[in-house]
């Protein structure tokens, strides 16, 4: 499932949620982990996602100046 809208990203986030402890080797399992890709990719064009190693770059920085 490729996510293009809002829609689809919530979709997608509340289906995670119902298929999350899907036992595996099942189809469940194979689509949860699908979704969980497909909400990474969207999350990482669409969304203002801090890098960790940014931050912990600046705030070294802050620290140490």
């Amino acid at each position: 499932m490729k996510i293009q809208t809002d829609q689809d990203y919530e979709y997608a986030l509340k289906r995670i949620n119902t298929i999350y402890d899907a036992d595996p080797k099942t189809p469940e399992a194979n689509e949860y982990k699908e979704l969980v890709n497909d909400v990474r990719e969207y999350e990482v064009e669409n969304m203002l996602i801090p890098d960790y190693l940014d931050y912990e770059k600046a705030r070294r920085s802050e620290l140490w100046s």
